[in-house]
């Protein structure tokens, strides 16, 4: 893979061959950072990869005194191609693309416990079906009619909020 940047915060022009790996290292503020969030944007087709930037605000990614910038990054099969500061994402053929979490954009440990909990279980497909909410319930006394009706309201409620509901009750 290769990637190619323009004007993209201090990096005025870098292509970077990624092949497997590549190893950028340089004094502080010389890019590194930039180059990894501009290699970021174009895996997971985020256009703006700083948490907290709108993209309205994409303008702040762009080379102090230019009035554009590029990154892009050719793959075996395709491309994906970024300009700022109109954030506009392009990819042509099936191109290079990776989950927010793998790029290093998003992380487990940042998230606030609700989300964590969300995003963990759909990762380890951990959210319980029907055959297993009839399996837990098997040895219960419940009738076929009972038992759809609690999973139509877990289905509604969530799990916790099924919970509470009944504890209610």
């Amino acid at each position: 893979m290769k990637l190619t940047i323009r004007n993209f915060g201090p990096v005025a022009q870098a292509d970077i061959t990624l092949n497997p790996i590549a190893l950028i290292c340089g004094k502080n503020e010389a890019g590194k950072s930039r180059t990894s969030l501009a290699l970021a944007a174009c895996l997971t087709g985020e256009a703006v990869p700083i948490p907290g930037v709108k993209k309205n605000q994409a303008g702040v990614l762009v080379r102090s005194g230019t009035a554009a910038a590029t990154a892009e990054l050719h793959g075996p099969n395709g491309l994906t191609r970024i300009n700022w500061p109109a954030g506009k994402v392009a990819t042509e053929g099936t191109a290079p693309w990776s989950s927010s979490f793998a790029a290093g954009m998003q992380s487990i440990v940042n998230m606030d416990e609700k989300d964590r909990v969300k995003t963990l279980t759909e990762y380890l497909k951990g959210t319980p079906t029907v055959e297993d909410f009839n399996k837990a319930v098997e040895n219960i006394n419940l009738t076929p009619a009972a038992r759809q009706q609690i999973w139509e309201r877990i289905q509604q409620m969530g799990w916790d909020g099924c919970l509470k509901h009944y504890e209610n009750q």
